[in-house]
């Protein structure tokens, strides 16, 4: 079967659309408990330097309740439990790493908002 450029886009664009919706909400969840963080671009499209390339979606600024000797936390969340890392993101994790900051990987926005409480971003209604 051929696949024509369009479907090929389409499925690129679509797995995007999903990846910015899940990014909306953890951030959403972050704001509403009063986390600081910053979000990347993640298309990766927009970015002319490939250096930047694979950054995390979103870094928390915020060191971990459970863990305040971290600097943050730098957060990639795959939707549907879909991820591969590429050579890109593989860097920017060994960057941070380097630097003692938590990286997660997370498959999902369950899992992520999950993996935050466990690092003690807890849910103000939870409190």
């Amino acid at each position: 079967m051929m696949v024509s450029r369009a479907m090929v886009r389409n499925g690129r664009r679509g797995r995007h659309r999903k990846t910015t919706a899940a990014m909306r909400t953890v951030a959403l969840w972050l704001s509403r408990n009063g986390v600081r963080y910053a979000k990347t671009d993640v298309s990766g499209a927009s970015w002319t330097d490939e250096r930047n390339r694979g950054a995390p979606p979103i870094l928390i600024l915020t060191p971990p309740p459970v863990k305040p000797d971290i600097p943050g936390v730098a957060l990639y969340v795959w939707p549907g439990g879909y991820a591969q890392i590429t050579d890109s993101q593989d860097r920017w994790i060994k960057h941070f790493d380097q630097r003692r900051w938590c990286v997660l990987l997370a498959h999902g926005v369950d899992e992520a908002i999950d993996m935050l409480g466990r690092l003690g971003y807890q849910c103000k209604e939870d409190q």
